[in-house]
């Protein structure tokens, strides 16, 4: 039952890391995707609240950039709110408002378009520095995983 915990977070780490790096990849590639015009349709600041993964009830705010654009392809309309790979939540609401303020509705703006998914596309292209967050989680719990794992318990100790 000990061994519960430290395996999940193995096989957590592992995902986080595969996904993270398909997400980087996709983050180098954009760099080279085909661009079209597009137009933003809604810009606002979203709020909401997120609970301390401990369940201590400690409430923090976050704050995100909610931008949706819309462009065409191909004679085929797409709406999409992705402007930038790596994460755009904010603990407060200034850096949340300055990008967010950089799309006001009714602006012409340039979208990167993934030629083989249409669907797929990004204001900002490239990697922004948050998108080391999530695969620098994914190897510490990786690491924490297999160091936990790998340790001898108590019974093994015995045993030996």
């Amino acid at each position: 039952m000990r061994r519960i915990f430290p395996f999940l977070c193995l096989v957590g780490g592992i995902a986080l890391i595969f996904w993270s790096v398909m997400e980087m990849m996709d983050a180098k590639a954009s760099l080279k995707w085909p661009q079209t015009d597009g137009e933003i349709i809604s810009s606002e600041v979203k709020k909401r609240v997120r609970q301390n993964a401990n369940q201590s009830g400690v409430r923090r705010m976050l704050y995100k950039p909610e931008i949706t654009y819309e462009f065409e392809v191909d004679g085929n309309r797409y709406e999409s709110e992705k402007i930038a790979f790596g994460d755009s939540s904010f603990f407060t609401k200034g850096p949340a408002a300055k990008i967010q303020s950089q799309y006001p509705v009714g602006k012409a703006v340039t979208v990167n378009v993934n030629p083989a998914r249409p669907r797929q596309s990004v204001l900002e292209p490239g990697m922004t520095s948050k998108a080391w967050i999530l695969p620098t989680v994914g190897i510490a719990l990786t690491g924490f995983g297999l160091v936990a794992l790998l340790r001898p318990t108590k019974s093994r100790k015995k045993a030996a």
